[in-house]
């Protein structure tokens, strides 16, 4: 054939490998063939090692490493060791294998190095990476824990310990519905199965936890899906942020805005956002709805003679006999001053209403005793009934109207509206 022969064409081919370089040595250990780009970038000339001992080419450290593989080479064992370049900062697996004649006969060995300094630095990299992510995973104030697509946990971290009150052994083996009121293990496995199918990448609900005291923490769970180089699901990663003190400050922030600070009853707003659903829907067969206007008599006289203060615990007495008289199922709420309503439910007669409002005036007419002294007060009612073509507001009128009618005659009475 034309061209260089086989070997030369071996060399050749060794010399353009990246990073690798072939070393063949004798029985004495020196060296009679070698080439390739590793050694040049390391500032080897080839030339200059072949025919000379590899205890002469190498630096003492090097040869050291190096020396009990060649040996083993020449007594027929494959090795491999690691080691640094010439050159600072570069790393080279090498290997060593014993070289045989046709006839099997061991005539030297072979040493292959092959660079893996960058193999090092990705690995060095991802290395470190890990350790921040474990650093993060069990620093953080957050729970946190890797847990199977069959719902057990795999890894916790000590703040989901101590949201929930567990040490991470008794986590480690059970199931994340063992740690979540029973109320939410079913669109928690909802929300799990829509991540893992795909549709999302991650998703986020509040769900209520079970203390190991029994008591209830409240949880933001995010949680997504890790998947391996296929795409295919492998774990899911979740994250718990404890909200139960945020939860019950929006809550009470909630109450706040929908009752009356004084006497805990609803506001205005509270009125007429829970009247909203039960006026001019069906009410319960053969019952209605009434509404009781309710303004005390002579208020302004105690506040003038016994101060805000005493008018304000005279308010708050009042509206919690207003609220103990009525039904459960009835909206009471202050609207303001010296004003209630009552919204009453299922009733059935003209009559019914007007014994409720008679209780009232029973109940409030009681003297209260506040500051030393008993202070006495009176109601005026107005009611009406509810129609079904009602609105609210237009209900709420006519009992305004009929109360104003009970104080012009005197007071301390209820008037039914026409």
């Amino acid at each position: 054939m034309d061209g260089p022969g086989l070997p030369a064409l071996l060399t050749r081919g060794i010399d353009e490998i990246p990073g690798a370089a072939v070393l063949l040595f004798d029985h004495e250990l020196r060296y009679v063939l070698v080439r390739g780009r590793a050694l040049r970038d390391n500032g080897v000339i080839a030339e200059e090692y072949e025919g000379r001992p590899a205890s002469e080419c190498l630096p003492p450290h090097r040869w050291a490493a190096l020396e009990p593989l060649y040996r083993s080479a020449l007594a027929g064992h494959a090795a491999v060791t690691e080691v640094e370049g010439l050159l600072p900062g570069r790393h080279y697996i090498v290997r060593t294998a014993p070289v045989r004649d046709a006839g099997g006969t061991i005539i030297g060995g072979a040493s292959v190095a092959t660079d893996v300094t960058e193999l090092r630095r990705v690995q060095e990299a991802r290395t470190a990476g890990e350790r921040r992510l474990r650093l993060t995973f069990e620093s953080s104030p957050i729970g946190m824990a890797l847990e199977s697509l069959d719902g057990w946990f795999l890894e916790v971290n000590p703040a989901l310990c101590q949201m929930v009150g567990r040490t991470s052994d008794w986590l480690l083996s059970h199931r994340v519905a063992d740690v979540l009121d029973p109320d939410e293990t079913g669109p928690d496995l909802v929300t799990r199965d829509q991540v893992a199918s795909g549709l999302v990448d991650s998703l986020a609900a509040e769900r209520r936890l079970r203390r190991a005291d029994g008591s209830r923490a409240w949880a933001l769970h995010a949680i997504g899906l890790l998947t391996d180089d296929r795409g295919a699901a492998q774990h899911f990663v979740s994250h718990y942020v404890d909200i139960t003190e945020a939860r019950g400050a929006r809550e009470r922030m909630r109450h706040l805005a929908t009752h009356d600070g004084l006497t805990g009853l609803l506001n205005r707003e509270g009125f007429w956002t829970s009247v909203a659903p039960i006026v001019g829907h069906p009410a319960r067969a053969g019952t209605g709805l009434a509404v009781l206007f309710i303004d005390l008599d002579d208020f302004k006289a105690v506040n003038d003679t016994l101060g805000h203060a005493v008018g304000d615990q005279v308010l708050a007495e009042i509206g919690g006999r207003i609220g103990a008289a009525l039904r459960a199922d009835d909206l009471v709420a202050r609207f303001g001053g010296d004003e209630f309503v009552a919204l009453l439910t299922a009733v059935r007669a003209p009559a019914d209403a007007a014994v409720v409002a008679d209780q009232l005036h029973r109940c409030v007419t009681r003297p209260i005793g506040v500051a030393g002294r008993e202070v006495h007060v009176t109601l005026s009612i107005g009611l009406t009934l509810v129609r079904p073509d009602d609105l609210a507001e237009a209900a709420l009128k006519r009992a305004d109207l009929s109360m104003y009618r009970a104080k012009a005659a005197g007071g301390g009475r209820t008037v039914l509206a026409d």
